[in-house]
């Protein structure tokens, strides 16, 4: 073959992406994983926290797309103030997509939020502030765990593969709530203790609302599978319909749904549209779906319903007498462990400035040996942390290798920040060099 027959044209070299992005999981199914979830797994694969991700490369890119709390705050800050908006239906998911698509150059990454079918919805009550989850989904799933999407709806409280109660503390009962996400989160584990949130044991609902959990998550999957977003003014025709067929008047229609009638004559004049529940009690009592009246379509498949007996008005709850008030106090107390006065205040019934004000002494005496015992659990879980990377520094150097930064979290699985920085590099200080 000569020179002349050679083909010189320059060969096509495909778009590099600036971050190793992978397919999401269960993408067009009811169990798509969560942008959030998605986010957690692309720092675990670059090995950094997720909030240095967000810091030094989505941020740079959303800046001009986000709210207030995000250019005025720190990240750690904005991350717990508002960082569940990141998969919800407003400016923040929709920045923090169309961000994660371009490094990633995955174009999908508007379905892993709620703004294709859950847009023309008000976001007041819609989405979760804290992380919801399934332990025995997380036992389940081994390495391919993720959050999914349809569990940051707040209507959803059961698994719909379990059927076990969405649980949405840490296991270990001096962590409380977990957040949507946070600078150091790791998916299915604590971001402040480090425990398996898979080793949680699971609740099981009663036979009612288990039965109510089931139409919702039936009610919920369609719009979390769907592809193109609809308007509101479409779905508030449907809705007028639908109220029409639930109940002839609007002072029946309000004992039904256990909501106020000016709520309904709101509906009614097209002012103000409902939550999400009373959508979803709405749909329930028409015999329609929520997926239709999001297109403007009422179709009722048979005659209307009455209350579902899962429902109930909300309570308050009755001020427990001051002497069991004190008892209850004491019992912590004299417990092994104590529990923070915050998890306390709702089995008491009572305001907190109310119980500080009749025991200063007792409460006192609760937040030091809460403060006292917090330290020496955090002090034993960071020798043990420590005695782990210096096994590890010890493991690669029997191995021939070099105990790098990378290699130890690798075997670890911890990042290697403030204390146990200092102990990886006291012991590659120390360690024999050959």
């Amino acid at each position: 073959m000569s020179l002349e027959d050679w083909d010189t044209a320059p060969i096509p070299i495909p778009p590099r992406s600036r971050l190793l992005g992978t397919a999401p999981f269960g993408l067009r199914t009811p169990l798509v994983e969560s942008l959030i979830s998605y986010l957690l797994r692309l720092a675990a694969r670059h090995l950094v926290p997720v909030g240095r991700l967000i810091l030094r490369e989505i941020a740079p890119l959303t800046v001009e797309g986000l709210g207030r709390q995000w250019t005025e705050h720190s990240t750690t800050t904005a991350l717990r103030v508002c960082g569940h908006n990141i998969c919800g239906t407003g400016p923040v998911a929709s920045t923090f997509a169309d961000a994660v698509a371009r490094l990633t150059l995955r174009p999908e990454m508007r379905r892993l939020t709620l703004l294709p079918g859950f847009s023309w919805l008000p976001q007041l009550g819609l989405v979760r502030t804290s992380l919801a989850y399934c332990p025995a989904f997380f036992a389940a799933m081994g390495d391919s765990r993720h959050i999914p999407l349809i569990w940051s709806l707040r209507p959803l409280k059961m698994c719909p593969i379990h059927e076990l109660r969405l649980a949405e503390s840490c296991p270990n009962p001096k962590c409380g709530l977990l957040p949507a996400i946070s600078y150091h989160s790791r998916i299915g584990l604590c971001p402040r203790c480090g425990m398996d949130l898979g080793v949680a044991a699971g609740t099981i609902l009663d036979l009612d609302e288990r039965a109510w959990q089931r139409f919702v998550y039936s009610q919920l999957a369609p719009l979390v599978t769907r592809d193109l977003p609809t308007t509101d003014e479409l779905a508030r025709r449907a809705i007028v319909s639908a109220i029409a067929i639930a109940a002839p008047t609007n002072a029946s229609l309000s004992r039904e749904l256990l909501t106020s009638k000016p709520s309904i004559r709101g509906w009614l004049a097209g002012s103000a549209l409902p939550s999400i529940e009373m959508l979803l009690r709405l749909a329930y009592l028409a015999d329609v779906e929520l997926s239709e009246l999001a297109d403007g379509i009422c179709r009722p498949r048979g005659g209307p319903r009455t209350r579902h007996p899962a429902w109930s008005p909300i309570q308050t709850k009755k001020r427990m007498p001051w002497p069991e008030v004190e008892a209850i106090l004491r019992a912590e107390l004299a417990g092994t462990t104590v529990r923070s006065f915050h998890a306390i205040l709702p089995d008491l019934g009572r305001f907190k400035s109310s119980v500080v004000d009749h025991f200063p002494e007792l409460v006192d005496e609760l937040k030091s040996r809460y403060a006292h015992e917090s330290r020496r659990a955090i002090e034993a879980n960071r020798a043990e942390q420590a005695r782990a990377v210096r096994a590890a520094v010890a493991e690669l150097r029997e191995g021939g290798a070099a105990p790098t930064k990378r290699a130890v979290e690798a075997i670890t699985g911890l990042l290697l920040r403030r204390g146990l920085l200092t102990a990886w590099r006291q012991e590659v200080r120390l360690a024999p060099t050959g």
